[in-house]
């Protein structure tokens, strides 16, 4: 049978883009042509046409200060006609998010438990000068990000043993290993304060408050969050845990 090379080499090139884009989501930084031939084993000059393509069509950006490139929010547009079938209510979920953004100023995003990290679903960027900068489609840890702890309130305690002994058998000894004991202690702690608060817990001088919404709310157990700067955000934790449960508590309430 006659195989078309350039069927061939269409495919490889398409493999070769989804490659670049979960390389993105793995590194969760700006990389530069010769980050991503490196990380990916790919030929330079291969790397270069792709890239140069993905800009071109506006999948990527170009910061010319560092020479990096990054995703852009056209990738996330591709996707938003499923979002709008993945939750209930759209409308008012959109309407948490803006409100919280307009009064923090900070990065808003919604995150949903997938295996056992936590991933990011709609991210609202923060308008400050220094922001944290956070990609739709990413994914963060389960066990050590306040989002990822928010969606683990959810789970009753032998759900959350299971899942942090999976966790731990899988990572084996290339990871920190979850402790259970001070995951249940943290978890406690969430049920009766409803938010939860972390810095520096994945990401180096970085904070977030969080809150979790029963899937009775809007069709999936979620978790909203506001982050930025670590120490932004501690000055501001009660500000924006009062921000987080009089504009949530409401829809839970009423749901």
């Amino acid at each position: 049978m006659n195989v078309n090379k350039k069927n061939i080499d269409g495919v490889k090139s398409a493999e070769r883009v989804f490659q670049i884009m979960e390389l993105f989501q793995i590194e969760k930084a700006q990389l530069s042509a010769k980050n991503i031939s490196e990380k990916l084993f790919m030929p330079r000059s291969s790397t270069n046409v792709l890239i140069k393509t993905m800009l071109k069509k506006g999948y990527l950006g170009y910061d010319q200060n560092d020479y990096t490139y990054f995703p852009t929010t056209k990738i996330a547009q591709l996707s938003e006609w499923a979002l709008e079938h993945f939750f209930n209510h759209q409308e008012e979920l959109d309407a948490i998010c803006d409100k919280l953004s307009k009064e923090s100023n900070e990065t808003v995003s919604i995150t949903v438990r997938s295996g056992d990290e936590a991933q990011f679903v709609k991210v609202i960027p923060g308008i400050q000068a220094v922001t944290l900068k956070i990609y739709e489609g990413s994914k963060t840890s389960l066990f050590y990000s306040a989002c990822g702890l928010a969606l683990l309130s959810s789970l009753n305690t032998e759900q959350v043993c299971q899942l942090a002994n999976r966790y731990n058998k899988r990572i084996g000894e290339s990871d920190k290993p979850v402790d259970v004991t001070e995951l249940l202690e943290k978890l406690l702690v969430i049920s009766k304060r409803l938010v939860s608060i972390d810095y520096e817990g994945v990401i180096k001088d970085a904070g977030a408050v969080s809150i979790g919404i029963p899937e009775h709310v809007f069709g999936k157990f979620i978790a909203i969050s506001v982050s930025g700067p670590a120490q932004r955000i501690k000055n501001k934790e009660i500000d924006i845990e009062k921000s987080l449960k009089a504009i949530i508590l409401p829809y839970i309430l009423k749901a």
